[in-house]
This record gives C-alpha cells, structure tokens and sequence, in this order.
C-alpha cells in the first residue's frame, strides 16, 4: 500500500521506505566531515599546545643542564684558589673570588641560554622555542637574556609557570613566550651582533651587581 512503512536492509544500509519515498537511511551516504575535520583540529590544536608538566620539565632541565655548564667554566678557578689557599698559610681566604673572569663567564653563560634563537639545551631536547609575542618570530637575544634575568626568582617562576604554561614573569618583561617548537613558522638567521651584545651586557651586569660588591666586602674585611 501507498501509505506503508518498510523497513529493509540491502548492502549493510538500512533505510525505511514511507509511501514509496525513502525517508531515511543508516548510515548517511553523505557522511559529514564536520566532527573528523573538528577531532582533527583539536588532536593538532593539543599537540601544538603547552602542558604544566613540559613547562616545569624545561624549567628544571635548563637548571641542570645550565648549573653543570657553569661548574664546568667556575671549577678549575675555584680549584686554583683553593691550591694556593692551602699552600700558603698566610694567604687571605679568596673562595672563588681571585678568577672573576671566569666566574662572570659562567653566569653569563646560564642568562643567556636562549640566545641561540630562543632555543636553550633543555629546549632543544624538548623541543620548544622562546618567540617574540609580537613578530611570532625567534625572540632576539636581547629580550632572552632580559627574559632570564628573574630566574634569580626560581621558585616563583615555578608557580606562575604552573598558572601560565607560556609565560612567566621573565616572559612579560620581555615580551616573549615559550611555544612548541615549528620549523616552518619560526625561521630566523643568528644575529652575531646582538649576541656579542647581550653577552657583553650580562657580563658587565653579573659583576657590577654580584661579584663587585663582593670584592668590596672582602677587601674591607681584610683591612679589618
């Protein structure tokens, strides 16, 4: 009859036939691509997406890492003091204060990190990269070594990098954030200039607010 619902199943497609006119069918011929292309988006959106658990990852990774590569510049200085302390019983006790050089060195190293196109050890293994907020590009070594310089805050930066997994307090100065690494989108060339620059800048900074008044201490300790 003309008015009768059929239901039937041909080929692993059910469809139900109302009046003649088939009125629905399972599944869809034309299956909408809108929730693939959606999951698809958002797995791509997640992967380029930072985590609390990276973020903190890089953080104690570049410590590490970092410390180690200043030990390794501090140590034969602070091994040459402690030799001639001990072999002389007169001599005023230096800590590592006789090999400035040196010291600064290492400092300076650990402030600039990032100054290889915002990418640090700890980032290279991890694959992240420090970007200018405004270009999206790698963040010159200026604003890296600005953005480095809280890290004398550490554990403060830990807690506002568990808030915001992007930037810290450094990140803000400087305006800057950390971001999955993309070759494609983030292409820079080194500038040699700006690096020399930042590790002058730091250099001079370290011993002006660190090791200088330090001397200055012992030196009037030792006309005590």
């Amino acid at each position: 009859m003309a008015g009768d619902t059929v239901a039937r199943s041909v080929n692993k497609f059910i469809y139900i036939r109302v009046g003649g006119q088939i009125r629905w069918i399972y599944p869809p011929l034309n299956k909408p691509k809108s929730l693939c292309a959606s999951r698809k988006k958002c797995k791509q959106t997640d992967m380029n997406k930072l985590n609390s658990g990276t973020r903190i990852g890089t953080m104690l990774l570049d410590h590490f890492i970092m410390t180690f590569v200043m030990m390794i510049v501090i140590a034969p200085g602070m091994v040459y003091d402690m030799m001639q302390t001990f072999g002389n019983p007169d001599a005023q006790p230096k800590l590592f204060l006789g090999n400035i050089y040196l010291n600064v060195l290492g400092f300076s190293l650990y402030f600039n990190k990032d100054i290889i196109l915002g990418r640090s050890p700890a980032k290279r293994i991890l694959k992240l990269q420090v970007i200018d907020i405004k270009t999206n590009k790698p963040a010159n070594p200026l604003k890296c070594f600005v953005r480095n310089l809280t890290t004398v805050l550490w554990p403060i930066e830990v807690l506002v990098g568990l808030i915001n997994n992007e930037r810290r307090i450094g990140d803000y100065l400087a305006g800057t954030k950390l971001t999955i690494f993309n070759p494609d989108e983030h292409k820079a060339e080194i500038n040699w200039t700006l690096v020399i620059i930042a590790l002058m800048t730091s250099a001079l900074a370290t011993y002006l607010t660190l090791f200088y008044p330090m001397e200055l201490l012992f030196k009037n300790i030792g006309q005590m």
